[in-house]
């Protein structure tokens, strides 16, 4: 409905919208269970004294500090109150990640009054819902602790000895993220369409840097290219797991690139050629299927004589 009646909302609306999107969606992220581990605890900050002149800001902000020293802690115990992540709020924060990248991905081509601030705005908290979610999936021990307490949520086979995780949120994240960089660089026969010329190459700078990342992990992951794992890591425990969860991504991605124009494909061929190579020896059907779509629509076109 956002998308469909959005051309109607003024910016002012936009920018509540835009605000309690990105509330509820921090909301949803189970921030807590970093705590869960360890009898860390989480100390509530000192009143600064230039606020303390001026309680009735602190009120209307709803700001609480700590009225004594040592300030107030939470602890492990009451972390581990809360047990396991809600699902539902998973859920929840799944779908405000699809509706967030159809909003985003829908600015222009609707005419939605959304500033380029608020649409920054939202972009990067839904870039915050992926990176987020990447860190609870590469902590094990982490995910092992929840597993034993009883936490089923994210595995691709529910009857499987596989850990939880927040791998659909990573997923959906960077699917929505990924689909509003690609149609900031969509050529379109109406000029209107198109995002200002600062934007498209913001967004093409963020694509370039994610979908090489992508596929140079998705590569390590499956055995074809372990040389692509950096930083002195190691191909992770989880790595079938991981496949089976990135291969959609990997879907959309190759089929968004088919649909690049020659202009648009010649500047990413560089990086790009060498991992669509090795991508062959992916034996997945429907990755090979996307893949030589995209050498048939798209590579083929730039080696035909002109």
């Amino acid at each position: 409905m956002l998308v469909t009646h959005g051309h109607k909302f003024s910016a002012g609306v936009w920018g509540l919208i835009v605000d309690e999107l990105r509330n509820v969606m921090k909301r949803a992220e189970p921030t807590w269970i970093f705590f869960a581990l360890a009898p860390t605890v989480v100390m509530s900050p000192q009143e600064p004294s230039l606020l303390g002149m001026y309680p009735d800001v602190v009120a209307t902000l709803g700001f609480t500090f700590a009225t004594s020293f040592p300030p107030k802690v939470i602890s492990a115990e009451e972390v581990k109150a809360q047990r396991i992540p809600s699902c539902t709020h998973l859920a929840v924060l799944l779908a405000l990640q699809r509706l967030a990248g159809n909003v985003l991905a829908s600015r222009q081509r609707e005419n939605l009054s959304i500033s380029v601030g608020q649409a920054r705005s939202l972009l990067s908290c839904l870039r915050e819902s992926f990176v987020f979610a990447r860190k609870v999936n590469d902590a094990l021990p982490l995910r092992r602790y929840l597993q034993r307490v009883g936490w089923r949520y994210g595995r691709t086979v529910p009857s499987s000895n596989e850990l939880p995780s927040l791998l659909p949120q990573e997923v959906m994240g960077k699917q929505q993220y990924l689909q509003m960089l690609f149609t900031a660089l969509t050529r379109s026969i109406n000029k209107n369409d198109l995002a200002p010329f600062e934007e498209q190459e913001e967004a093409r700078g963020y694509m370039a840097r994610m979908v090489q990342d992508t596929l140079e992990e998705y590569l390590a992951w499956t055995g074809v290219a372990p040389q692509h794992i950096k930083d002195g890591k190691v191909v992770p425990a989880d790595a079938k797991q991981r496949v089976e969860s990135f291969t959609p991504l990997i879907v959309a991605t190759l089929r968004e690139i088919a649909e690049f124009d020659n202009t648009e494909l010649q500047r990413h061929m560089s990086w790009l050629y060498p991992l669509l190579t090795l991508l062959m020896l992916v034996p997945n059907v429907k990755v090979r299927v996307a893949l030589s779509n995209v050498f048939s629509k798209g590579i083929r076109q730039l080696l035909l004589p002109r």
